[in-house]
């Protein structure tokens, strides 16, 4: 496994300019290496500008799709819980919270180890 690139000095980013300009410098990078795609650091340095910016879209994504994916009846007429896992959407939710939470504890730990858990979960399950 290749090193693992720097992290980005979010302290940099002065608008969306300068977010978008860090996003694209990162995209470029992966593309030549293809080796290394920096998902946390691509995710941290898009979701700082939504944190700054719209600081509440993360848990509004999140809201969304847990009123859409965890309706009482679906719920209630299915074998297991952990059948919502297989919701794309619930999980896309969770995957854009959870660097949001990261950002806020000022730790990437939670990151990548709860988006780790995400990933592999649904293909864990029965079904």
């Amino acid at each position: 496994m290749p090193p693992i690139p720097p992290p980005i000095n979010l302290s940099l980013t002065k608008g969306p300019s300068d977010a978008f300009f860090l996003v694209t410098l990162e995209v470029k990078k992966a593309i030549k290496s293809l080796t290394w795609i920096p998902i946390p650091t691509l995710s941290l340095v898009m979701l700082s500008y939504m944190k700054t910016y719209f600081p509440f879209l993360p848990l509004l994504l999140l809201l969304v799709a847990l009123c859409l994916y965890l309706r009482p009846l679906r719920i209630l007429h299915s074998h297991s819980l952990p059948h919502i896992f297989h919701q794309p959407s619930l999980i896309l939710a969770l995957l854009l919270l959870i660097p949001y939470l990261s950002l806020s504890l000022h730790s990437h730990l939670p990151f990548l180890f709860l988006s780790g858990v995400l990933l592999v979960l649904p293909l864990n399950l029965p079904g």
